[in-house]
């Protein structure tokens, strides 16, 4: 071995590494083969896979961890291998019951503290599996199974936060906090699915994303504000009224944009292709009203009324959400009045063609 580090380092001085003599490969050849190769002697003493398993199942008995580590070492790259491939099947794919038992897998493996943000996480896994379905009309049933799914998933993450707030973990409002940002993620990826023409389908799932969030959403305000007479660290508190400043930002910002949504439908509805007047006027007095009760949960909020606050946020929130479900029907029905009117001009077009020919 010595001989073979030192012809190594004899090569730092050669000034051309592809100039080396025939012998000289040789010599670095025959060196090297002597290095890596086992005696004879050594050979015939070194086990094979079996004994070599037969051992790993006896430590397995006594050192349940460190057998764990080498099952995994010897399995491991299969698994991991085939996980990968699973990560992008769909409901009905041969691999997704290998998806869904790697989930399972995590969960058994993760703390209490991390479970109800694992099941935030796997949730939005179930809605993009749903929008991919909704691609092709043929996998419906799959798609309603992976929205089911979805608010299974939701639902447990909720158990799980309610249970480590009533427990007093001093993780319960950080696991809160991040719950929060995971179901943010998820409302916005619904949101971006929405295709020009949305479907009623794309609608009621929009809307089963929003119902489900929002049940969340109140555990996580509860473990925000539980023991809100006591003292909370620092850190926290600052961490509890960012969130509630963001969230206040937001609801603004989607009453804005609901009165624009509101304001283009009016138009439209006045050049005769739809009208609602009536519902349309009552969801933007219900809009403008909001401001009011914003207000009133910023007031809550400054004066310590944490907890009242944020139910006045998750009281806004559903009302939000119930009309702009409403919109997005009125929208639809928009659409489909159009294409409706645009296939008669096209029906009467054809007929004038053929009663000139």
């Amino acid at each position: 071995m010595n001989d073979l580090l030192k012809q190594l380092k004899d090569l730092r001085t050669e000034e051309k590494l592809g100039g080396l003599s025939g012998a000289r490969r040789s010599s670095i050849s025959e060196t090297i083969q002597k290095a890596v190769t086992l005696p004879e002697e050594e050979v015939k003493q070194t086990p094979s896979f079996l004994s070599y398993y037969k051992f790993i199942s006896v430590q397995f008995i006594s050192k349940p961890i460190v057998a764990g580590a080498a099952a995994f070492v010897i399995l491991g790259g299969g698994w991991l291998s085939s996980v990968n491939a699973a990560s992008q099947s769909l409901p009905g794919d041969h691999l997704y019951g290998l998806k869904i038992a790697s989930e399972q897998l995590q969960l058994k493996l993760s703390s209490k503290e991390h479970k109800a943000v694992l099941h935030t996480e796997f949730a939005s896994k179930r809605y993009d599996e749903v929008s991919k379905l909704r691609a092709n009309p043929e996998r419906e049933v799959h798609a309603q199974n992976a929205l089911s799914a979805m608010k299974r998933e939701l639902e447990l993450a909720a158990a799980e936060l309610e249970a480590l707030s009533e427990s007093g973990n001093v993780e319960a409002v950080k696991v809160a906090l991040e719950t929060h940002q995971n179901l943010e993620n998820l409302n916005r990826a619904a949101g971006d699915s929405a295709k020009p023409q949305i479907s009623e389908e794309d609608v009621a799932a929009i809307r089963e994303v929003q119902e489900s969030t929002n049940e969340v959403e109140e555990t996580v305000y509860n473990a925000l504000t539980k023991d809100e007479g006591e003292g909370k660290p620092e850190a926290e508190r600052i961490d509890i009224e960012k969130l509630f400043k963001r969230e206040m930002q937001a609801m603004r910002a989607r009453i804005a944009s609901n009165i624009g949504r509101i304001i283009v439908l009016r138009g439209v509805s006045e050049s005769g292709v739809y009208a609602q007047e009536t519902t349309l006027a009552e969801e933007e007095f219900a809009m403008t009203k909001m401001e009011d009760r914003l207000i009133e949960a910023q007031n809550f909020m400054g004066i310590g009324g944490t907890k009242r606050a944020f139910q006045l946020l998750g009281e806004i929130e559903d009302d939000l959400a119930a009309i702009e479900s409403q919109l997005a029907g009125i929208e639809i029905a928009i659409v489909q009045a159009s294409v409706s009117a645009a296939e008669e001009v096209e029906d009467s077009l054809i007929l004038d063609v053929q009663e000139a020919e």
